[in-house]
């Protein structure tokens, strides 16, 4: 499928940034910043749907509810864990994770203080974020720039943060810590906040309409967002005024059908805590400020680059079977540490893309022409025999059919059921590296040894991995294995 792209992934240099809080103890504020939260909620236009104000994040779907109210001048959220919290949890690869933070629907322009009059409940701490990751490369002129840049606050007041870059960016918020239940912080925008609103849609609550006129009467608003209970789209003020006319309504549909796709994938089913669906949103950044092409996923965020762009905003093209695009790139969110080994990490991640587009499209992930090639190089391929070559590109979709098989051969709870034997760490002893890790577990969840199955598709089994399987005492995968196909065979 020639129109599919290789990602490449880009983990951003650390940087060292220092940002200066300085807070007023409520008492001492006039008694208008003091209750600076109660704001009168914004009068709806005529053409908006008829809802709460308040977007009950990811309810009823297995994952912990968040709660996300935004008016005019101030945003409440509830609390969330950390994204380090959630890596461990998730058991997936670090550097490479969910956003600890939701928009605001805020820019701070630069050279600006931003001034903001907070309420955060007992035990907890309210993360203030601003830039966003990628596009703060364009902002600073300088690539080793490119990450947000965060400040943490305890105490409720008003709060100044200095950004010690000055050139602004989006603002972003979190709360974390042991804060009651039904509890929440508000952060309150006074007209001395420095900052300035930006089109923002909020899925369930803004219509289409809505956004297209506040990017009429934001002109200086250099970007927009997009949110909804997992997603988080940034654009570039051109970008959005590009593909306005896409309904934004269903664009975030189809991201949240994709992202619950893939979350079932992986077993995130809400049987239990560790396996429940994560509250943090997959943040999807639209630029290209790393000259990248295509996408990269790093630290809290993925860059989509205009290679990708036209893809992943235009509506009949997210219908497409043939375009993986995005998808891919949460496919390296959700990828399990003990799979990421040689040869897999290019390819395991196109197994989440491809559930994604079978929910999306109601179509196998791969056509029927890429299978039948799968088919053919599957069936002359032997182990150890011209690795290399079968890891290329031109044999990619080969190699991600010859992982699938296993699902097909054994059900679709396979992937759920491997990527929970994973998070429950089922196997405490052994080195959770993929060349050992991912034949085991594999293998385990399928009942059946997989790993001569994996080597005559080029992926390396390590001496351990072979040791570790014969202490399990599995039977031998079924002779049909190498000949199973999503679509029927004559």
């Amino acid at each position: 499928m020639t129109s599919r792209v290789r990602s490449r992934r880009v983990l951003l240099a650390a940087c060292s940034i220092v940002i200066v809080a300085t807070v007023t103890p409520l008492s001492a504020l006039p008694a208008t910043a003091a209750t600076a939260g109660a704001v009168t909620a914004v009068a709806p236009a005529p053409d908006a749907v008829a809802l709460d104000p308040a977007l009950v994040l990811a309810r009823g779907d297995g994952s912990p509810s968040v709660f996300y109210r935004k008016t005019r001048e101030t945003v409440e959220i509830s609390a969330v864990p950390l994204d380090t919290a959630e890596t461990a949890r998730l058991a997936t690869v670090p550097g490479q994770h969910l956003s600890q933070v939701v928009a605001a629907g805020y820019y701070l322009p630069k050279g600006t203080d931003l001034v903001l009059d907070v309420v955060i409940p007992p035990g907890g701490t309210l993360t203030v974020g601003i830039g966003t990751p990628d596009m703060t490369i364009a902002d600073t002129g300088d690539k080793a720039k490119g990450e947000m840049r965060f400040t943490d606050v305890s105490a409720s007041g008003r709060v100044t943060v200095t950004d010690t870059y000055g050139v602004g960016g989006e603002v972003y918020l979190a709360l974390t810590g042991p804060v009651a239940a039904g509890q929440h912080a508000r952060v309150a925008f006074p007209a001395s906040s420095g900052a300035r609103p930006l089109p923002f849609f909020q899925w369930g609550v803004t219509t289409p309409a809505q956004f297209r006129q506040q990017l009429g009467d934001l002109p200086d608003a250099p970007r927009a967002q997009l949110m909804g209970p997992h997603t988080l789209l940034t654009l570039e003020r051109a970008t959005a005024l590009k593909y306005q006319d896409q309904d934004q309504d269903r664009l975030l549909a189809i991201y949240e059908k994709a992202i619950a796709a893939e979350d079932a994938l992986v077993g995130l089913d809400g049987s239990s805590p560790r396996h429940s669906r994560s509250p943090l949103p997959f943040h999807f950044v639209f630029s290209d400020y790393l000259d990248i092409g295509g996408a990269y996923t790093s630290k809290g965020f993925m860059a989509i680059g205009p290679t990708w762009t036209y893809w992943s905003l235009k509506l009949a093209e997210l219908a497409k079977p043939d375009h993986e695009a995005v998808w891919h790139e949460v496919g390296h969110v959700q990828q399990p540490r003990a799979v990421s080994g040689t040869g897999y990490t290019e390819r395991d991640v196109d197994i989440y893309g491809n559930a994604a587009i079978r929910a999306v499209t109601g179509q196998p992930g791969l056509d029927k022409s890429t299978w039948d090639k799968a088919l053919d190089d599957i069936a002359g391929w032997k182990a150890g025999v011209d690795d290399a070559a079968k890891r290329s590109d031109a044999h990619r979709w080969s190699q991600v059919a010859c992982l699938d098989q296993i699902r097909i051969q054994s059900g679709d709870r396979y992937w759920a059921d491997m990527h929970k034997l994973i998070r429950d760490n089922a196997f405490p002893t052994l080195k959770a590296q993929g060349d050992t890790a991912f034949p085991v577990y594999a293998s385990a969840a399928a009942g059946y040894n997989v790993a001569p199955h994996f080597e005559r598709c080029g992926y390396p089994v390590t001496p351990d991995a072979k040791t570790y399987l014969t202490t399990l005492n599995l039977p031998t995968a079924p002779a049909e294995l190498p000949t199973r196909s999503e679509w029927p065979q004559p």
